[in-house]
């Protein structure tokens, strides 16, 4: 059971960005690793921009968020399956 404070409807709205833009990386010919560092990326950059790292925010729930972002991407471009 998760805490009050984490909403699953933020967790989907992390994933479903996280995929959104892996979609549109994929299909401009990224390849799987280089779209994974971008989300990764993104998601970095957007939990700076929240300034979790500074609220005193769990630092577990920061790399929650952050992985929210990779799974997006993960369960759209079937990483880590090898490309065929």
């Amino acid at each position: 059971m998760m805490p009050k404070w984490i909403s699953p409807i933020g967790l989907s709205e992390h994933i479903a960005i996280g995929a959104a833009l892996a979609a549109l990386l994929r299909k401009l010919g990224a390849p799987r690793v280089a779209v994974l560092v971008a989300i990764l990326a993104v998601g970095i950059a957007h939990e700076q921009a929240q300034r979790d790292w500074t609220r005193g925010e769990p630092g577990w729930f920061v790399l929650i968020e952050v992985a929210m972002f990779a799974l997006g991407a993960c369960l759209l471009t079937g990483w880590p399956e090898a490309d065929a």
